[in-house]
């Protein structure tokens, strides 16, 4: 019976780890290396209009940081903005893409309740930037799509400011509206 030579044991070990680390530092470099995707982590303010109809102005305050575990944006997102650090928290994973023109998609999940964003922003060139102008898009509580307009502000905005400069033009995909809608009596028959 032959001992195990735990220094050969080890050494194949971490040589079976390097590639998984060695990729990891790679992300990390190639995160680093480009400060125009890091311009969006920390904290912002994003305000829309309800698809509802109501015209009501929601502030939502996100907390955006990035995992070199998963290579994703993982974002924190509160309504409720006297709330503690903990409470009320929805936490979401995306991905933000490369900058393409002048605008950056964001794409965000949240695994506890399947609810998915997709964010269209406007890339400033500075860094950092005090706000910017976007799109939003995603599921009505019908489960329909909708689109509006949003903000993304570093700084919480007085409402009365954003209610002035955010467009009031909500997009919401009804299937019984218009022409191709049937009437109450074409549905009892």
């Amino acid at each position: 019976m032959r001992s195990i030579n735990w220094p050969e044991v080890i050494a194949g070990f971490i040589l079976g780890l390097f590639p998984l680390a060695a990729r990891q530092i790679y992300i990390v470099f190639k995160y680093i290396k480009r400060p125009s995707r890091r311009k969006f982590l920390g904290s912002f303010w994003r305000y829309h209009r309800s698809p509802t109809g109501s015209g009501k102005i929601y502030e939502t305050r996100y907390h955006f940081k990035y995992s070199i575990f998963t290579n994703r944006i993982i974002a924190k997102s509160n309504d409720d903005p006297g709330a503690g650090p903990k409470q009320g928290y929805l936490k979401y994973f995306g991905q933000v893409s490369a900058r393409e023109g002048m605008v950056r998609y964001f794409e965000l999940k949240s695994p506890a309740s399947h609810e998915r964003m997709y964010w269209y922003i406007i890339d400033p060139f500075y860094d950092p930037f005090g706000k910017t102008a976007g799109l939003y898009i995603s599921l009505n509580l019908a489960g329909l799509p909708t689109a509006g307009p949003m903000l993304l502000s570093r700084r919480r905005l007085p409402i009365e400011w954003v209610e002035e400069h955010l467009d009031s033009q909500i997009l919401q995909i009804n299937p019984f509206s218009g022409e191709e809608s049937l009437s109450e009596q074409e549905i009892m028959n």
